[in-house]
């Protein structure tokens, strides 16, 4: 019975059907992925997902949020909030993917071994010249970072990780590879 009340935690989360009434799902799956990390295996990849879509819905709120004042023919949703509806919808993406950085952060402790190797191939295709890539290259870096419980994990990533303090193109990167080996 609990995985189907999580598939459907999860569909809620996915569908964004529910909205103030209720907590958050995202907040409601940290919680549960903290205490029953094991229920979770093999959901590893829709949390990815989630993230990536969160990263997305950030960068599209931040473009609107600097073309606020110019004069352009698209649609920009934010025209005509008041500024304490648009911080509102800002602190809400952060929690979003605060809650889902936290929720890959539990599932990585649980198994590290598989969870490491998929994130690492997922950062080696990543290209560091598009911001949305760099944006998902930081975001997996620090989940790597809150996760590693051990040195033996840290010398398995160390060779990628040498290549992101390499990285030329981005500078976010470099200073979050830093943040890993401190």
């Amino acid at each position: 019975h609990s995985s189907a009340v999580i598939d459907k935690i999860i569909g809620f989360a996915g569908s964004n059907e529910i909205k103030d009434d209720f907590e958050d799902p995202f907040t409601v799956l940290r919680d549960l992925t903290s205490s029953y990390p094991a229920k979770f295996k093999g959901k590893f990849e829709v949390f990815l997902g989630f993230l990536i879509s969160a990263i997305k819905e950030k960068n599209t709120f931040n473009w609107n949020k600097s073309n606020l004042d110019s004069n352009t023919t698209t649609f920009n949703p934010l025209v005509g909030l008041n500024v304490y509806d648009i911080i509102g919808i800002e602190t809400k993406i952060s929690a979003k993917l605060s809650n889902v950085k936290d929720i890959l952060v539990n599932l990585v402790q649980e198994d590290e071994t598989a969870n490491f190797s998929e994130i690492i191939k997922i950062i080696r295709n990543l290209d560091s010249k598009k911001p949305e890539d760099v944006d998902i290259k930081i975001y997996l870096i620090s989940v790597i970072r809150s996760s590693i419980k051990s040195n033996i994990s840290l010398v398995q990533i160390l060779p990628d990780t040498y290549n992101w303090l390499l990285d030329m193109d981005a500078l976010p990167v470099r200073m979050e590879a830093l943040k890993l080996l401190a």
